[in-house]
C-alpha cells in the first residue's frame, strides 16, 4: 500500500484513495452491525456464547496477529474444537429433553380459555429443538473429522473456519477453497489524526468471520430459543385461569404458585449464570 496516496495493489481492494475509504466505511459498518446483531441474538445465553465461542476465537486471532508459530495456533484451535464438541453434546442432550417435555405437554387437556400462544410456543419449541439437534450433530461431525484426521492439516485452512487471514499485510487473504468469489478483504481503520481527518494506516493481518461465528454458535442459540418457547407456552397454559375470568378457584391458586416459583427460578438462574463466570478464567481456547 502506498502510505502517501492511500492506494494498494492487493486484489479485491479499491485502487483509489476514495474507493479505499468507501470500502473501509462499508466494511467497518457491516462488521459493527454483525457484532451488534450477534450480541442481540445471543442475549439469552450471552455469557456462554462469550466464553465458548467469541473469546476463544478472539484469542486465536490475537495469536495469529502476534505471529505465533503454527504449532501453538494449532494447539489453540484443537482446544477450542474440544470445547465446542462438549457444547454440541450438551445441546443434543438438552434439546432432546426439551422436545420430550413439549411432546408430553401436548397430551394435557386444554383449558376452555387457553390462549393460542400456548400451542404456538410449543410448536415453535419443537422446531427449534429438532433443528438444534440436527445442526449440533452436523457440526459435531465436522469437528470430529478434523480432530481425527491422520495427516497434519494446513493451519491456514483451519483458520479459514473463523478468520480472514493474510500472510502479510500486502497480500490477498487466504479463503476457504469453497469460496468462488471471496469478498473484499476486511480493512481495519486505525485512527490517525492527519490533515484534519481520520485515515487508515494499514491493512490488518486478521479479521473475524462473523458469519462463521454465528454458524458455530447456532446450535446453542436454537436450543436456548427452544427452552424459552417451552417456558412461554407453559406459562400461558398454566395461567389460563387467571386471564380466563374463572375467579379464585384451585387452578388460579396453582397458577399463582407457578408464577412465584418461576420468578424464583428465573432470578436464581440469572444470578448464578452471572456469578458462575465472574471470577472464573476458562483459560485460552
Amino acid at each position: 500500500m502506498d502510505k502517501e496516496k492511500g492506494v494498494t495493489d492487493v486484489a479485491g481492494v479499491p485502487k483509489s484513495d476514495r474507493g479505499l475509504r468507501v470500502a473501509i466505511i462499508a466494511v467497518t459498518i457491516s462488521s459493527k452491525l454483525a457484532h451488534i446483531a450477534t450480541g442481540i441474538l445471543t442475549l439469552p445465553y450471552n455469557r456462554f456464547y462469550q466464553q465458548n465461542t467469541l473469546l476463544p476465537i478472539l484469542a486465536i486471532a490475537k495469536a495469529v496477529e502476534d505471529r505465533e508459530n503454527d504449532e501453538e495456533i494449532s494447539a489453540q484451535l484443537k482446544r477450542w474444537r474440544d470445547r465446542k464438541l462438549s457444547e454440541f453434546q450438551l445441546v443434543q442432550v438438552a434439546s432432546t429433553l426439551i422436545s420430550a417435555a413439549v411432546i408430553g405437554c401436548f397430551s394435557w387437556p386444554p383449558p376452555d380459555s387457553l390462549h393460542w400462544l400456548s400451542p404456538a410456543f410449543w410448536h415453535a419449541s419443537i422446531s427449534f429443538s429438532l433443528f438444534s439437534i440436527l445442526l449440533a450433530a452436523s457440526e459435531q461431525f465436522i469437528f470430529q473429522t478434523l480432530h481425527r484426521s491422520p495427516k497434519p492439516r494446513n493451519v491456514d485452512k483451519e483458520l479459514a473456519m473463523i478468520l480472514y487471514i493474510r500472510r502479510s499485510r500486502k497480500v490477498e487473504p487466504v479463503h476457504s477453497p469453497l469460496e468462488e468469489l471471496p469478498p473484499i478483504p476486511q480493512i481495519r481503520a486505525i485512527k490517525i489524526k492527519e490533515k484534519g481527518g481520520w485515515f487508515p494506516k494499514e491493512m490488518p493481518l486478521v479479521e473475524l468471520r462473523w458469519n462463521m461465528i454465528f454458524t458455530w454458535q447456532a446450535p446453542m442459540m436454537l436450543m436456548a430459543y427452544s427452552a424459552i418457547c417451552f417456558l412461554g407456552g407453559l406459562t400461558v397454559y398454566v395461567c389460563a385461569p387467571l386471564y380466563g375470568g374463572q375467579g379464585w378457584v384451585g387452578a388460579s391458586k396453582a397458577a399463582i404458585f407457578y408464577l412465584v416459583s418461576f420468578f424464583f427460578c428465573g432470578v436464581t438462574f440469572v444470578w448464578c449464570a452471572f456469578w458462575a463466570y465472574r471470577f472464573v478464567d476458562l483459560g485460552d481456547p
